[in-house]
């Protein structure tokens, strides 16, 4: 019935498809939204008092009904219209400055705090759970990982009140290299993980150390990839400055690791066959998925496997 309602009140309300020029105006009421900023899974945050931005009367009906945080998607499931029409709403409310909006934060999304916070400090909005979750975001770790650490129930609330913190200035999305970088190490420390347990420790830092060496003329950044005790894999500090500053781009990024993925995986081949070195990469690649199920599919797993 919600729908139903407030779907009439916004028919009378939209305008014309053909709207009548009538010319240029110096008016600054004249709405102009910038549909590009929502989408289905935009977060909504109603302003304390959004009913002193706008007087139209399909934007109030729209925000006395929805709930003060959630995402277009919902509000449009909650009143029952579609999807497209509350992106409608939701742009025009954006544009009379009566909400503001946040990209919904995603399960394998890489934030880091940015201090403004403490984690004791109580914040409007956010629970103690998600509070507890600050000093996890280091901008290395996906935010589905870093709930798991302090047992988080509600891994959808805790997503949300990240948009609300992302609002705040509070955390931050790391850069796209810098996103780049802890999805590729990841992948490799799964690898070299696997490779070390069947080859021992010896052997595969060895092939590490051989593959990259080889590149490293041609991409002299992957000097700054190498190895701790053992397998454990070390971004040194230079390459992660550039990919913070922005002076390296993910699509450098990723051909390099690309590049010393299959020198690795060619030499272990020599070692074990194709076989066990393909079964190493099936596995490593399950593991990323489950880590990283919106980027997992950024590398090209295929053209690392060995015939």
């Amino acid at each position: 019935m919600l729908g139903i309602t407030l779907l009439a009140i916004m028919l009378v309300c939209m305008p014309s498809s053909n709207p009548i020029d009538i010319g240029p105006s110096t008016s600054e009421n004249i709405f102009s939204p910038d549909y590009d900023n929502i989408a289905p899974e935009t977060t909504i945050f109603l302003k304390r008092d959004w009913e002193f931005y706008t007087q139209k009367a399909d934007v109030v009906s729209f925000l006395k009904l929805i709930p003060k945080v959630c995402t277009v998607e919902e509000a449009a499931k909650f009143l029952e219209v579609p999807v497209e029409l509350a992106m409608n709403l939701a742009a025009e409310a954006y544009w009379e400055k009566a909400i503001t909006i946040a990209q919904s934060a995603k399960p394998d999304d890489i934030y880091q705090a940015t201090g403004l916070i403490h984690p004791t400090e109580p914040v409007d909005g956010i629970s103690e759970d998600t509070a507890r979750v600050l000093p996890e975001l280091d901008g290395e770790t996906p935010l589905s990982i870093a709930a798991e650490r302090v047992k988080t129930g509600d891994l959808k609330r805790f997503l949300d009140e990240i948009a609300i913190l992302a609002q705040k200035k509070a955390v931050e999305l790391v850069s796209p290299a810098q996103a780049t970088t802890v999805l590729y190490t990841a992948a490799l420390q799964e690898t070299l993980n696997r490779t070390a347990k069947i080859l021992r420790i010896k052997p595969a830092r060895s092939m590490f150390f051989s593959s990259r060496d080889k590149l490293t003329t041609e991409l002299p950044w992957l000097a700054f990839v190498g190895l701790e005790e053992g397998v454990d894999v070390e971004i040194k500090t230079s390459l992660v400055s550039a990919t913070v500053r922005g002076s390296i781009t993910p699509e450098t990024l990723s051909e390099g690791f690309r590049e010393l993925f299959q020198e690795y995986t060619r030499r272990m081949s020599t070692l074990m066959g194709s076989s066990p070195v393909n079964t190493i990469l099936n596995g490593a690649r399950s593991s990323i998925e489950r880590q990283f199920p919106s980027t997992a599919f950024d590398i090209h797993w295929e053209s690392f496997q060995v015939n």
